[in-house]
Parts: structure tokens; sequence; C-alpha cells
């Protein structure tokens, strides 16, 4: 389900659907093309959903591969810029989901987007998805153990993931990432300590 506001977000900032006319008019025109053709449904006035799981698949798969990640990546850029907070918090995990793996212009603010949306998944209990955000934020950081900024975000981001992975009951790798922190001589005997606390 898509929302029309965000629907409309995305069309006016991308070039999604080639094309110069990012008209309002074309927009609507070709929302009611797809709901007549049955592409797509219309749940109130202003929201949408693919009509069917195939008809998702199909339209995905007339994408090419390296095409469709782009333009995930392009959208998830779009939404990250444009929600407000309050919106971005409601659609935290797609964002992440979309932008994971992207190569963001600003690697420390996507890995902090990472972080909320692996800080949210833990607090669900969703240590898996948890994990997966965190080591992507962590992935983020190249430089990650230069600078009180890099080095603060990533004990967070190898906190959290050692948290999720003893969560999962995956010691090895929870143990891996808290002696990663341990192993920093810039990080804070504080930081130590409680890297040393996620095994007890």
């Amino acid at each position: 389900i898509c929302g029309l506001k965000h629907i409309r977000m995305i069309w006016m900032k991308s070039s999604v659907g080639g094309g110069a006319d990012r008209s309002e008019a074309l927009l609507q025109e070709l929302l009611d093309k797809s709901v007549e053709q049955m592409f797509l449904e219309r749940i109130g006035q202003s929201q949408f959903r693919y009509s069917h799981d195939a008809v998702k698949e199909a339209v995905i798969s007339l994408i090419p591969k390296t095409n469709f990640d782009t333009l995930l990546q392009k959208v998830g850029g779009i939404l990250f810029e444009e929600l407000s907070e309050e919106e971005l918090e409601a659609m935290l995990f797609l964002v992440a989901d979309l932008l994971h793996a992207s190569d963001s212009k600003d690697p420390i603010k996507l890995a902090k987007l990472l972080l909320r949306a692996a800080h949210k998944a833990k607090g669900v209990s969703a240590y898996s998805s948890a994990s997966f955000y965190a080591i992507h934020g962590i992935k983020q950081l190249p430089q990650m153990w230069e600078g009180d900024e890099n080095i603060q975000l990533a004990v967070r981001l190898h906190s959290i993931a050692a948290e999720a992975e003893r969560g999962l009951g995956n010691l090895p790798q929870a143990k891996l990432l808290c002696e990663t922190i341990i192993g920093q001589s810039q990080v804070s005997v504080f930081d130590k300590l409680q890297a040393h606390k996620i095994l007890i």
C-alpha cells in the first residue's frame, strides 16, 4: 500500500517513468489508467496497492536487475530526504530496506538511519533485522575508528549488532563484534565495559 502523497513525492523528484513531463495531471492520468486496467486498486481516496501479487511480480520482472536496484535506491533516497521526521519513523524499515546497500553521499547520515532501524527492530525482538541493519550501518563507516562522531556511531552499531546476534544465539559473532569494540584504543573504558556486559 502506498499513499498518493508519497507517490506524488517520488514522481516529482525522480525521473521514474522517463520523459520531462512531471505534471500532476499526467500522474493522475497514469494512476487512473492503472486502476482502470486493474493493475492497481484504489483504497479510499488517497492510497493504492497492486491488485495482485502476480501483477507486482510482472512489473518487477520487466525492469533489469541493475536498473531495479538503482531505482529502489533512488526511491529510498527521495523518501529519506523528503519525509518529515514523523513520517520517516513510520516508514523507517521501508526506507532502511531501500537504502541499506547504497553508496550514499552522506554515509554518516545513512549509518545513523540504519542504527535507528536496528534499535527499532531490536525493540520488537526482530533480532535478525536488527543485526542486518547494524551490520550495513557498520559498512557505511570506512573510517569508523577516526573522529569522535564516527567512533561513537561505530560503537553503537557494533553493540546493537552484538546484542542482536546474542539474541539469535549466535554467540561467536556477538563475541567478535564485542572484541572489535574492546580492541580499539580510541574507545572509552565505559564503552568497553558495556561491550563486556553484552557477553555476560
